[in-house]
């Protein structure tokens, strides 16, 4: 997520390239660029957006929170279903630009957003795939107490 330099008078956001599933299939991605500027709140008001990937549809997609009268804090948008969480963006009547620093906060679901299993005993590990599907599991262990990878480079793990 990439925001204007300081000082310019834009609200355009970049929402970098990234891989994700849908439907079981593995898709790119490319970047898209989103203006902000239709979500500048009333006089006296802030507002907070948040922008998605909609995975219906491939491209960001915006929903923004009620507004409020400053100095209240406008809630967070939920994500509607079928939807990747990319970034949300505080925005008041007086902003003239966005700042990576105050206004934004990172929407993006932690290891991909899957359900994460969780250990059952000490030393097990949580791995993945690249279809995001989490399992656990104990590392095998050579004999000099090292994990052990196999000819791909990848754990092994039973």
């Amino acid at each position: 997520m990439r925001t204007p330099g300081a000082g310019m008078i834009s609200y355009k956001v970049t929402v970098g390239p990234m891989v994700y599933y849908y439907n079981g299939e593995r898709k790119w991605f490319p970047s898209q660029t989103v203006n902000l500027a239709g979500y500048i709140p009333a006089a006296g008001n802030a507002v907070r957006v948040l922008l998605y990937l909609d995975l219906s549809i491939g491209f960001i997609s915006v929903s923004s929170s009620a507004e409020v009268v400053k100095p209240a804090t406008p809630l967070y948008p939920d994500p509607p279903n079928g939807a990747i969480p990319s970034a949300y963006f505080y925005i008041e009547d007086t902003y003239t630009t966005l700042s990576m620093t105050n206004d934004y906060h990172d929407a993006r679901p932690f290891l991909g957003g899957s359900v994460i299993p969780a250990a059952t005993s000490p030393g097990q590990v949580i791995i993945s795939d690249e279809s995001s599907d989490w399992t656990v599991g104990s590392p095998m262990i050579s004999e000099d107490d090292a994990w052990m990878v196999g000819d791909d480079d990848l754990l092994i793990v039973v």
